[in-house]
Parts: structure tokens; sequence; C-alpha cells
């Protein structure tokens, strides 16, 4: 029966065939070796003098895991060189739970990072799971460091930033795998890296007082002690005095590696 079909109606697909389909926005890349200049790795200075009294008069910070038995004593001798591991960009491979590090690009938009948190984080302390740094903030801190090594309040120490591929092996079930090994002094660190990271290297016997002492790093008093020619880097790159205070590093969890990078502790 004709009369009970249903009125056909006609669909033209040209136009959906036609039209291409619409690509989810990418990501930029962000160069974050770009944020610290030129020498990426800085040695201590020969003359370099005891710690001052400003160093030896702050509490020792609080190890929250230890990798290996007896850290007082190894951490009491005097002749063995250290490093803490700083995460700026990407997690370093570890059994144990380390904070990782992330730098936001001060135009940076909710669509690029994936995740509005983020943006809401780099105007905020840091947290235990993530170290959230803008460019200004990563340049802050590691001239900070460098005015720091050159008044030697922290004793011999030396200064670099590196990286490292991603899903790099450990060495063992209950070690983190890191490179200590300073990169040369012209060198960049490598932009396709996904792990970004600030080895500061120092005396074993001083660990504990200097993750109190760069732990306590906040932008705006540290903008304060600055020294005049690392102002003017800042304003080269177009930051200024910070207008926010932020305890960057405030409850993260920082590896201290031995002469081979492998874990020590986490404080």
């Amino acid at each position: 029966d004709l009369e009970a079909v249903e009125d056909f109606q006609l669909t033209d697909f040209r136009a959906a065939l036609l039209t291409p389909p619409s690509r989810l926005k990418k990501k930029r890349k962000f160069d974050v070796g770009s944020c610290i200049p030129e020498p990426t790795y800085i040695p201590w200075p020969d003359d370099v003098g005891k710690p001052r009294q400003r160093l030896a008069a702050i509490k020792p910070h609080r190890v929250r895991h230890e990798f290996v038995p007896n850290t007082d004593q190894l951490l009491a001798t005097g002749h063995k060189r250290y490093s803490w591991i700083i995460p700026v960009n990407g997690n370093l491979p570890s059994t144990v739970s380390l904070t990782s590090g992330i730098v936001v690009p001060p135009d940076a938009t909710v669509e690029e990072l994936g995740d509005p948190s983020v943006i809401i984080a780099s105007q905020a302390h840091g947290t235990k799971d993530r170290i959230t740094w803008t460019p200004a903030d990563l340049l802050l801190f590691w001239l900070w460091l460098r005015d720091t090594r050159k008044e030697s309040i922290t004793g011999s120490i030396s200064l670099s930033f590196t990286s490292m591929p991603e899903g790099s092996p450990s060495p063992n079930s209950d070690s983190p795998s890191i490179l200590t090994a300073p990169p040369p002094k012209t060198g960049r660190s490598s932009s396709k890296a996904k792990i970004h990271y600030i080895a500061l290297y120092h005396d074993a016997a001083q660990s504990l007082v200097l993750r109190s002492y760069f732990g306590s790093f906040n932008t705006l008093k540290m903008w304060k002690v600055l020294k005049e020619e690392s102002k003017d880097v800042m304003r080269s790159k177009g930051f200024g005095q910070p207008a926010v205070e932020r305890s960057v590093l405030k409850n993260a969890r920082l590896l201290l590696a031995d002469e081979s990078g492998r874990g020590v502790l986490i404080s």
C-alpha cells in the first residue's frame, strides 16, 4: 500500500563531505631551556671559604625517606659531594613519590595546558605534588642561587640546569636514576627533552641545612636581596619585581643524590 509509506525526505550529504573535520588545537611547544641564560653550568670558585654563620644557624630540613642505611654517617663526612635535584619540568624516575615540576608561560591558556588548575597554581605556593614555575620565577631562583654561590653563604656549591629523556631507566628498583654530570659550559638543555631540572652540587655535610636554606625561596624576598646585575638580567627578559609573593618550593619532596646519581634520601 503506497499510501501507507511516509514521504521520503531528501538529505544532501555533499556539504558534510566537503567540510573538513575540525582539528583539536595543538598544545604550544614551550622551550623550557630558554628560561635560563648561558652558561647552564656554573662551577664553584676556588677561593670559597667556610659557610657563614648565617647558614650554620639554620635548622636542618626533615628527612622524609631514606634510600640507603646510615644516612647520618654519610652526611657527616667532609669529603663527599652530593647534589639536590630540583625539578623544573616533568617527573624524575623514582619508585618513591617525588615532587614534579612544570613551567607555565605567562600567556598560557587552559586549552594549551589542558588543566585549569595549573594556571591557578602558578599564582600560589608550591605543593608536595608539583612545583609550578613561571619563567620569571625560574630565572629569579637561578640568579638567586648564583648570587648566593658568589657570597659563599652556602659553602662550595656549583649549579647546572640540564635535561634528560622521559622514561629513563632506574639502575635498580630502589633508587632513582638521574643524570648529575654537568653539561658543557656552552651547552644548552635540549628543548626536546621531557624532564628538566636544576642540580645543586655541594658538600654532603651541608645537605640538610642547605635544603632548608633554598627551600625558603620566596619570590618577593629574593628579589629584594638580588644583586643589581642579576636584576638587570631579569629586566632584559622583560621581568620586574614579582607582583605575587610565592613560596615556590613549599612542601616539595626533593631528591638528594650521591656522586653516582643514586638516590640518598628525600627531604
